[in-house]
């Protein structure tokens, strides 16, 4: 399985990156080349050579996403939404939304 990666921070330029994990997990890429993955309610961050960099307990992990204007990194479940550093620390939230199934 292979992941796209920032090759230059900006640019669309892809290259093909080795999955850290197995099965079917959603992703974020960060800044700096790291890639975001979210299970249960875990997620972990890892440098682009696939080396742990830190986990931390989330919400439910249905999606993730990077925010770059805000620096934030956005989770959401089935039935919340709450933004993290890419550390772990809390900024937003959870916040209720409407129960569906969000990716």
């Amino acid at each position: 399985l292979y992941l796209p990666s920032v090759l230059n921070n900006g640019s669309t330029l892809l290259a093909d990156r080795s999955s850290p994990f197995t099965g079917n997990q959603p992703i974020a890429l960060l800044p700096g080349n790291r890639l975001a993955t979210g299970q249960g309610t875990t997620v972990s961050v890892f440098e682009e050579n696939n080396t742990p960099v830190t986990t931390f307990t989330t919400i439910s992990c249905s999606g993730l996403t990077w925010d770059k204007i805000s620096g934030k990194l956005w989770v959401i479940s089935g039935s919340q939404i709450a933004s993290y550093s890419q550390t772990g620390t809390l900024i937003d939230g959870p916040i209720s939304i409407t129960a569906r199934s969000y990716r």
